[in-house]
């Protein structure tokens, strides 16, 4: 039988799929760089958000756009697997997000939160929109207390973000936050869009909110989630939009480097 172990003991043993790459950062251009991971289900956000809290001082908290909250808490059972979870293993946490978290992408946040990745979750999202949100409150495995606030719009997330004391934070999105309808919510129905021009509105690297992540951010992860916008073309022509917007060029392109600068 195969062993579950990766070839080498340095390998990173990065999730399948995924992209990883280093730009420099937003903000701190001559004295940080900023990690960027692109992947296709979201759960495998949970791997990277474990890489990036090692030897960070500080717990970073979550920003993230999606269409769902993707909010589940884990259950009794997987309270256990996190627990037994070595965060410092690169291949069991990897294998873990592959093959033990949630397939449906919805519990990946109250996980890394009760395994203490994450501190508060900031969750910019259009499930239950009609809706006025509430925030909650969970307990994570060391009996922390991490706090859940939800929002409409990007600028409602700045309004209350601006005046808090937050240092750190990843900034995490989902490509189906820019859909208006997705098949989750329409069965098998093609979904629809906000407008190219509203997309580049909510990702200016100029505007306050962005602005505001970028004095922040200690990693990047998008989500591109082809099944619930469309199909990978749809799903690639959503992402050019965003790279376009924050980048100069192409992503992984030895000189591609962020617009604002």
């Amino acid at each position: 039988m195969i062993k579950f172990k990766p070839l080498f003991k340095e390998c990173t043993s990065y999730p399948p799929g995924t992209t990883y790459t280093y730009l420099p950062h937003p903000y701190y251009v001559h004295k940080e760089s900023l990690p960027l991971a692109i992947f296709n289900d979201h759960r495998f956000a949970f791997f990277y958000w474990t890489l990036w809290k090692r030897g960070s001082q500080v717990l970073p908290d979550l920003v993230t756009l999606d269409w769902h909250q993707d909010l589940v808490y884990p259950g009794e059972a997987e309270k256990k697997e996190l627990e037994q979870l070595d965060i410092n293993d690169s291949f069991e946490v990897s294998f873990f997000t592959w093959a033990r978290l949630n397939p449906l992408n919805d519990n990946h946040i109250v996980s890394a939160m009760y395994r203490n990745i994450i501190g508060n979750a900031y969750v910019i999202c259009k499930q239950n929109r009609y809706t006025d949100y509430e925030d909650e409150t969970i307990k994570d495995m060391f009996n922390n207390e991490h706090v859940i606030k939800k929002f409409h719009t990007t600028q409602e997330a700045y309004d209350y973000l601006s005046d808090t004391d937050v240092q750190s934070v990843c900034f995490d999105i989902d490509l189906d936050y820019f859909t208006i309808t997705n098949p989750s919510v329409t069965g098998w129905d093609k979904p629809t869009f906000i407008k190219e021009s509203a997309i580049k509105s909510i990702m200016d690297p100029t505007s306050d909110f962005m602005h505001w992540v970028f004095q922040r951010i200690k990693g990047f992860t998008i989500a591109l989630e082809p099944s619930f916008v469309g199909g990978l073309t749809k799903a690639m022509r959503l992402f050019g939009v965003v790279e376009r917007t924050l980048f100069t060029g192409s992503i992984q392109q030895k000189d591609t480097t962020w617009r604002h600068f």
